[in-house]
Protein backbone atom coordinates (compact mmCIF):
# COMPACT_ATOMS: atom_id res chain seq x y z
CA UNK A 1 0.00 0.00 0.00
CA UNK A 2 1.27 3.41 -1.07
CA UNK A 3 0.80 6.84 1.15
CA UNK A 4 -0.17 9.55 -1.56
CA UNK A 5 -0.33 12.98 -0.51
CA UNK A 6 -3.83 14.25 -1.75
CA UNK A 7 -4.86 18.48 -2.05
CA UNK A 8 -8.63 18.01 -2.12
CA UNK A 9 -10.20 21.00 -3.93
CA UNK A 10 -13.18 21.56 -6.08
CA UNK A 11 -10.81 21.01 -9.08
CA UNK A 12 -9.13 17.95 -7.62
CA UNK A 13 -11.42 15.42 -5.61
CA UNK A 14 -11.95 11.23 -6.38
CA UNK A 15 -15.05 10.77 -8.32
CA UNK A 16 -16.51 7.43 -8.60
CA UNK A 17 -19.62 7.56 -10.14
CA UNK A 18 -22.07 5.07 -11.69
CA UNK A 19 -19.65 3.81 -14.12
CA UNK A 20 -17.20 2.84 -11.71
CA UNK A 21 -14.33 3.23 -13.54
CA UNK A 22 -14.53 6.61 -14.18
CA UNK A 23 -12.02 8.42 -11.58
CA UNK A 24 -10.07 11.54 -11.53
CA UNK A 25 -6.95 10.56 -10.04
CA UNK A 26 -4.35 13.70 -8.89
CA UNK A 27 -1.68 12.08 -6.74
CA UNK A 28 1.29 14.59 -6.05
CA UNK A 29 4.28 12.41 -6.97
CA UNK A 30 7.73 12.69 -8.51
CA UNK A 31 5.72 12.61 -11.94
CA UNK A 32 5.58 10.38 -14.81
CA UNK A 33 4.58 7.35 -13.38
CA UNK A 34 1.85 5.15 -15.14
CA UNK A 35 -1.28 5.30 -13.83
CA UNK A 36 -3.33 2.37 -14.46
CA UNK A 37 -7.34 2.09 -13.20
CA UNK A 38 -9.83 -0.12 -13.74
CA UNK A 39 -12.87 -1.60 -11.44
CA UNK A 40 -13.85 -4.30 -13.74
CA UNK A 41 -17.64 -6.07 -13.18
CA UNK A 42 -17.63 -9.60 -13.82
CA UNK A 43 -21.43 -10.20 -14.74
CA UNK A 44 -20.39 -7.60 -17.84
CA UNK A 45 -18.48 -8.56 -21.07
CA UNK A 46 -17.28 -5.31 -22.09
CA UNK A 47 -14.90 -2.95 -19.75
CA UNK A 48 -12.76 -0.38 -19.66
CA UNK A 49 -9.35 0.65 -18.40
CA UNK A 50 -7.92 3.91 -18.12
CA UNK A 51 -4.12 4.98 -18.71
CA UNK A 52 -2.39 8.28 -17.72
CA UNK A 53 0.98 10.02 -16.61
CA UNK A 54 1.48 11.47 -13.39
CA UNK A 55 2.35 14.84 -12.93
CA UNK A 56 3.08 17.13 -9.93
CA UNK A 57 -0.43 17.55 -8.73
CA UNK A 58 -2.05 16.88 -12.03
CA UNK A 59 -2.35 13.93 -14.44
CA UNK A 60 -1.79 13.71 -18.14
CA UNK A 61 -2.48 11.96 -21.31
CA UNK A 62 -0.25 9.15 -21.84
CA UNK A 63 0.60 9.82 -25.56
CA UNK A 64 1.72 6.77 -27.08
CA UNK A 65 0.12 4.30 -24.16
CA UNK A 66 -0.49 0.48 -24.69
CA UNK A 67 -2.51 -2.00 -23.07
CA UNK A 68 -2.22 -5.87 -22.71
CA UNK A 69 -4.83 -7.66 -21.31
CA UNK A 70 -4.82 -11.43 -20.63
CA UNK A 71 -7.20 -13.62 -18.51
CA UNK A 72 -6.05 -16.56 -17.03
CA UNK A 73 -2.84 -16.16 -19.64
CA UNK A 74 -4.99 -16.07 -22.65
CA UNK A 75 -4.37 -12.63 -24.39
CA UNK A 76 -7.70 -11.15 -25.30
CA UNK A 77 -7.61 -7.95 -28.07
CA UNK A 78 -7.56 -4.53 -26.30
CA UNK A 79 -8.77 -1.65 -28.44
CA UNK A 80 -7.87 2.13 -27.51
CA UNK A 81 -11.07 3.90 -27.12
CA UNK A 82 -12.28 7.50 -28.83
CA UNK A 83 -15.41 9.29 -29.16
CA UNK A 84 -16.56 6.75 -32.32
CA UNK A 85 -15.38 3.32 -31.30
CA UNK A 86 -15.90 4.03 -27.85
CA UNK A 87 -19.36 1.73 -27.13
CA UNK A 88 -20.82 4.54 -24.29
CA UNK A 89 -19.57 8.02 -25.79
CA UNK A 90 -20.81 10.17 -23.21
CA UNK A 91 -18.58 7.67 -20.63
CA UNK A 92 -15.57 8.66 -23.06
CA UNK A 93 -16.33 11.97 -23.11
CA UNK A 94 -16.35 11.91 -19.05
CA UNK A 95 -12.99 10.04 -19.04
CA UNK A 96 -11.50 12.84 -21.55
CA UNK A 97 -12.27 15.53 -18.96
CA UNK A 98 -9.27 13.76 -16.89
CA UNK A 99 -6.55 13.52 -19.19
CA UNK A 100 -6.36 9.91 -19.58
CA UNK A 101 -6.35 7.55 -22.09
CA UNK A 102 -9.15 4.80 -22.53
CA UNK A 103 -8.64 1.07 -23.24
CA UNK A 104 -11.51 -1.36 -23.86
CA UNK A 105 -11.61 -5.27 -23.93
CA UNK A 106 -14.25 -7.76 -23.93
CA UNK A 107 -14.38 -11.12 -21.89
CA UNK A 108 -16.98 -13.02 -20.23
CA UNK A 109 -15.52 -13.13 -16.50
CA UNK A 110 -16.61 -15.58 -13.93
CA UNK A 111 -15.17 -16.91 -10.57
CA UNK A 112 -11.75 -17.76 -10.19
CA UNK A 113 -10.02 -16.42 -13.75
CA UNK A 114 -6.90 -14.26 -13.01
CA UNK A 115 -7.09 -10.90 -15.36
CA UNK A 116 -3.93 -9.30 -15.82
CA UNK A 117 -3.47 -5.76 -17.21
CA UNK A 118 -0.05 -4.48 -18.11
CA UNK A 119 -0.01 -0.74 -19.79
CA UNK A 120 3.19 0.50 -21.91
CA UNK A 121 4.28 4.21 -22.34
CA UNK A 122 7.41 5.82 -22.95
CA UNK A 123 9.22 2.95 -22.27
CA UNK A 124 7.91 2.23 -18.42
CA UNK A 125 5.57 -0.66 -17.83
CA UNK A 126 3.01 -0.82 -15.14
CA UNK A 127 1.12 -3.65 -14.73
CA UNK A 128 -1.71 -5.57 -12.24
CA UNK A 129 -3.06 -8.71 -11.61
CA UNK A 130 -6.71 -9.38 -10.47
CA UNK A 131 -8.90 -12.70 -9.37
CA UNK A 132 -12.36 -13.04 -10.11
CA UNK A 133 -14.55 -13.14 -6.20
CA UNK A 134 -16.92 -15.75 -5.65
CA UNK A 135 -20.79 -13.74 -6.82
CA UNK A 136 -22.63 -12.34 -4.31
CA UNK A 137 -25.53 -14.39 -2.95
CA UNK A 138 -29.39 -12.24 -3.10
CA UNK A 139 -31.89 -14.00 -1.87
CA UNK A 140 -35.11 -11.23 -2.56
CA UNK A 141 -35.52 -7.60 -3.00
CA UNK A 142 -39.07 -5.99 -1.42
CA UNK A 143 -39.74 -1.92 -1.84
CA UNK A 144 -41.41 0.18 0.43
CA UNK A 145 -42.78 3.80 -0.75
CA UNK A 146 -43.47 6.57 0.73
CA UNK A 147 -44.52 10.02 -0.45
CA UNK A 148 -40.02 11.29 -0.05
CA UNK A 149 -38.25 8.15 -0.42
CA UNK A 150 -38.58 4.54 -1.35
CA UNK A 151 -37.17 1.86 1.33
CA UNK A 152 -35.69 -1.24 0.03
CA UNK A 153 -35.20 -4.81 2.14
CA UNK A 154 -32.47 -6.50 0.68
CA UNK A 155 -32.27 -10.18 2.29
CA UNK A 156 -28.34 -11.25 1.21
CA UNK A 157 -26.41 -14.20 2.48
CA UNK A 158 -22.69 -14.07 3.14
CA UNK A 159 -20.52 -15.42 0.41
CA UNK A 160 -18.60 -17.72 3.03
CA UNK A 161 -17.13 -18.29 6.87
CA UNK A 162 -14.03 -16.17 6.21
CA UNK A 163 -13.70 -12.73 5.64
CA UNK A 164 -16.00 -11.20 2.80
CA UNK A 165 -16.97 -7.39 1.51
CA UNK A 166 -19.51 -5.84 -0.34
CA UNK A 167 -20.58 -2.81 -2.21
CA UNK A 168 -24.54 -1.96 -2.44
CA UNK A 169 -25.76 -0.06 -5.09
CA UNK A 170 -28.84 1.29 -6.77
CA UNK A 171 -29.65 2.96 -9.62
CA UNK A 172 -32.80 3.61 -12.51
CA UNK A 173 -32.04 2.93 -15.82
CA UNK A 174 -33.78 4.54 -18.56
CA UNK A 175 -34.61 3.58 -22.20
CA UNK A 176 -35.34 6.91 -23.83
CA UNK A 177 -37.31 6.90 -27.29
CA UNK A 178 -38.00 10.22 -29.44
CA UNK A 179 -41.05 9.54 -32.22
CA UNK A 180 -42.24 11.77 -34.84
CA UNK A 181 -46.46 12.37 -34.82
CA UNK A 182 -47.02 8.87 -36.45
CA UNK A 183 -45.47 7.20 -33.49
CA UNK A 184 -42.49 5.95 -35.55
CA UNK A 185 -39.09 5.95 -34.12
CA UNK A 186 -36.34 8.76 -34.83
CA UNK A 187 -34.00 7.41 -32.04
CA UNK A 188 -33.36 6.12 -28.99
CA UNK A 189 -30.63 6.33 -26.10
CA UNK A 190 -29.87 4.69 -23.11
CA UNK A 191 -29.07 6.67 -19.56
CA UNK A 192 -28.77 5.53 -15.96
CA UNK A 193 -28.51 7.12 -12.59
CA UNK A 194 -26.87 6.19 -9.70
CA UNK A 195 -29.15 6.68 -6.72
CA UNK A 196 -27.07 8.19 -3.22
CA UNK A 197 -28.76 6.34 -0.52
CA UNK A 198 -29.46 7.22 2.80
CA UNK A 199 -27.03 5.23 4.86
CA UNK A 200 -26.89 7.40 8.43
CA UNK A 201 -28.78 4.69 10.46
CA UNK A 202 -25.07 2.45 10.00
CA UNK A 203 -22.32 1.49 7.77
CA UNK A 204 -24.37 -2.18 6.98
CA UNK A 205 -26.85 0.35 5.57
CA UNK A 206 -29.46 -0.68 8.19
CA UNK A 207 -31.91 0.76 10.14
CA UNK A 208 -30.62 -0.90 13.84
CA UNK A 209 -27.56 0.53 16.01
CA UNK A 210 -25.10 -1.34 14.39
CA UNK A 211 -22.85 1.65 13.74
CA UNK A 212 -22.38 1.87 17.44
CA UNK A 213 -20.56 -2.24 17.95
CA UNK A 214 -17.32 -2.32 18.53
CA UNK A 215 -17.01 -5.39 15.18
CA UNK A 216 -17.98 -3.14 12.86
CA UNK A 217 -15.20 -1.59 10.57
CA UNK A 218 -16.73 1.92 10.71
CA UNK A 219 -16.25 5.11 7.90
CA UNK A 220 -16.00 8.09 9.21
CA UNK A 221 -19.20 8.98 11.39
CA UNK A 222 -19.59 12.07 9.63
CA UNK A 223 -18.74 10.73 6.17
CA UNK A 224 -21.79 9.31 4.42
CA UNK A 225 -21.17 5.30 3.02
CA UNK A 226 -21.48 7.21 -0.75
CA UNK A 227 -20.58 3.71 -2.52
CA UNK A 228 -22.65 1.65 -0.04
CA UNK A 229 -19.59 -0.80 1.13
CA UNK A 230 -19.47 -3.03 3.99
CA UNK A 231 -18.23 -6.07 5.42
CA UNK A 232 -19.83 -9.40 6.94
CA UNK A 233 -18.51 -8.86 10.45
CA UNK A 234 -22.06 -8.71 11.90
CA UNK A 235 -23.13 -11.50 9.93
CA UNK A 236 -20.12 -13.51 9.13
CA UNK A 237 -21.45 -17.04 7.27
CA UNK A 238 -25.03 -16.23 7.66
CA UNK A 239 -28.16 -14.00 6.47
CA UNK A 240 -28.41 -10.40 6.63
CA UNK A 241 -31.25 -8.06 5.51
CA UNK A 242 -30.02 -4.62 4.40
CA UNK A 243 -32.02 -1.76 4.75
CA UNK A 244 -31.05 1.45 2.62
CA UNK A 245 -33.65 4.26 1.57
CA UNK A 246 -33.31 6.82 -1.78
CA UNK A 247 -35.28 9.98 -2.23
CA UNK A 248 -38.20 9.57 -4.52
CA UNK A 249 -36.75 12.62 -6.41
CA UNK A 250 -34.82 9.69 -8.15
CA UNK A 251 -37.46 7.87 -9.36
CA UNK A 252 -39.31 10.99 -10.78
CA UNK A 253 -35.80 12.55 -11.86
CA UNK A 254 -35.51 15.52 -14.51
CA UNK A 255 -36.06 14.05 -17.90
CA UNK A 256 -33.84 16.73 -19.89
CA UNK A 257 -35.40 16.21 -23.56
CA UNK A 258 -32.94 18.72 -25.21
CA UNK A 259 -30.07 17.18 -24.25
CA UNK A 260 -31.25 14.36 -26.45
CA UNK A 261 -32.60 16.42 -29.35
CA UNK A 262 -29.39 17.94 -29.64
CA UNK A 263 -27.60 14.85 -30.99
CA UNK A 264 -30.11 14.30 -33.86
CA UNK A 265 -28.88 17.92 -35.62
CA UNK A 266 -31.52 18.66 -38.46
CA UNK A 267 -33.82 15.05 -37.48
CA UNK A 268 -34.91 16.83 -34.28
CA UNK A 269 -37.83 18.67 -36.01
CA UNK A 270 -39.20 15.52 -36.89
CA UNK A 271 -39.82 14.56 -33.20
CA UNK A 272 -42.83 15.25 -31.57
CA UNK A 273 -42.89 12.52 -28.46
CA UNK A 274 -40.73 11.25 -26.18
CA UNK A 275 -41.35 8.03 -24.30
CA UNK A 276 -39.22 6.40 -21.43
CA UNK A 277 -38.95 2.92 -19.92
CA UNK A 278 -37.36 3.17 -16.20
CA UNK A 279 -36.20 0.13 -14.66
CA UNK A 280 -35.10 -0.09 -10.96
CA UNK A 281 -31.67 -1.56 -10.25
CA UNK A 282 -29.98 -3.11 -6.83
CA UNK A 283 -26.82 -4.14 -7.85
CA UNK A 284 -25.05 -6.78 -4.83
CA UNK A 285 -21.29 -6.99 -4.93
CA UNK A 286 -18.62 -9.43 -3.91
CA UNK A 287 -15.51 -7.29 -3.67
CA UNK A 288 -12.11 -8.25 -2.59
CA UNK A 289 -10.61 -6.86 0.71
CA UNK A 290 -8.09 -4.05 -0.93
CA UNK A 291 -11.43 -3.59 -3.34
CA UNK A 292 -13.29 -2.79 0.01
CA UNK A 293 -10.18 -0.18 1.49
CA UNK A 294 -10.06 0.99 -2.10
CA UNK A 295 -13.80 2.70 -1.78
CA UNK A 296 -13.38 3.64 1.77
CA UNK A 297 -10.30 5.36 1.09
CA UNK A 298 -12.02 7.21 -1.61
CA UNK A 299 -15.30 7.99 0.44
CA UNK A 300 -13.37 9.65 2.96
CA UNK A 301 -12.22 12.20 0.69
CA UNK A 302 -15.07 12.21 -1.49
CA UNK A 303 -16.72 13.62 2.25
CA UNK A 304 -15.38 16.75 1.89
CA UNK A 305 -13.70 16.57 5.41
CA UNK A 306 -11.35 19.90 5.59
CA UNK A 307 -9.13 18.16 7.56
CA UNK A 308 -7.93 15.56 4.47
CA UNK A 309 -6.18 18.70 3.08
CA UNK A 310 -3.29 18.36 5.18
CA UNK A 311 -3.47 14.59 5.79
CA UNK A 312 -1.70 11.34 4.53
CA UNK A 313 -4.62 9.52 2.71
CA UNK A 314 -3.33 5.65 1.92
CA UNK A 315 -5.15 4.48 -0.74
CA UNK A 316 -4.95 0.99 -1.67
CA UNK A 317 -2.20 0.27 -4.68
CA UNK A 318 -2.12 -2.66 -6.69
CA UNK A 319 0.14 -1.56 -9.86
CA UNK A 320 3.73 -3.03 -10.08
CA UNK A 321 6.05 -0.18 -11.85
CA UNK A 322 3.24 2.53 -11.58
CA UNK A 323 0.31 3.77 -9.82
CA UNK A 324 -3.09 3.07 -9.44
CA UNK A 325 -5.68 0.34 -8.67
CA UNK A 326 -7.19 -2.47 -10.43
CA UNK A 327 -10.00 -4.23 -8.35
CA UNK A 328 -12.69 -6.69 -9.67
CA UNK A 329 -16.18 -7.11 -8.09
CA UNK A 330 -18.61 -10.24 -8.80
CA UNK A 331 -22.23 -8.97 -8.32
CA UNK A 332 -25.78 -9.80 -8.84
CA UNK A 333 -28.47 -7.57 -9.78
CA UNK A 334 -32.66 -7.39 -8.95
CA UNK A 335 -34.35 -5.01 -10.61
CA UNK A 336 -38.10 -3.55 -11.40
CA UNK A 337 -39.83 -2.08 -14.02
CA UNK A 338 -41.03 1.56 -13.78
CA UNK A 339 -44.47 3.05 -15.08
CA UNK A 340 -43.73 3.82 -18.53
CA UNK A 341 -44.20 7.76 -19.36
CA UNK A 342 -44.92 9.45 -22.84
CA UNK A 343 -44.38 13.34 -23.45
CA UNK A 344 -45.18 15.58 -25.62
CA UNK A 345 -42.38 17.49 -26.87
CA UNK A 346 -43.25 18.81 -30.28
CA UNK A 347 -43.49 22.36 -28.61
CA UNK A 348 -40.38 23.89 -26.96
CA UNK A 349 -41.16 26.58 -24.57
CA UNK A 350 -37.86 27.53 -23.85
CA UNK A 351 -37.25 28.79 -19.79
CA UNK A 352 -35.15 31.49 -18.80
CA UNK A 353 -33.34 29.01 -16.30
CA UNK A 354 -31.85 26.99 -18.83
CA UNK A 355 -33.06 24.56 -21.20
CA UNK A 356 -36.89 22.27 -21.59
CA UNK A 357 -37.35 18.91 -19.87
CA UNK A 358 -39.71 17.08 -17.66
CA UNK A 359 -39.99 16.03 -13.98
CA UNK A 360 -41.91 13.07 -13.98
CA UNK A 361 -43.79 11.16 -11.02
Amino acid sequence: MKRLLYCISAASVMLLCSCENEMEYHPVSSGDEIILNALLDASQTGHDVMVGLSHIGWVGEAPGSSLECSVNGRRVPVFRADSTSWPNADSYARASRYNMCVFHFDSALKEGDEVRLEASCGGRKASASVVVPAPAIMKGVDTLSSQYSMGFRVNMTDVSPDEDFYSLEISVDREIALKDSLGNEVASFAASTYCTMDTSDDIILSDGNIAASENTDLFDLNTPNTYGAFQDLEFNGSNVTLKPKIAMYYIGQYIDFWYYLTKLGEDREKVSLGEVSSRLVVKLSHLSRRHYYYLKALNSLNGGDAGLALEDVSIPDNVEGGIGFVGVSNPVRSSFDLPEMTFDVSEWDYPDWGYPGYYYE
